[in-house]
């Protein structure tokens, strides 16, 4: 991955982003799974 010259909050809602993205690809069947995770961290 390339690392831009972004703030760090920049960067963490890239990824929110992209980490959405492929959910919604993969089908909305793993939301609840992934709410989870995403309370994890």
């Amino acid at each position: 991955m390339q690392f831009f010259p972004l703030d760090p909050l920049e960067q963490i809602i890239i990824a929110i982003n992209e980490f959405l993205g492929v959910l919604l690809h993969n089908g909305s069947s793993s939301l609840a799974v992934t709410s989870a995770e995403l309370g994890a961290i």
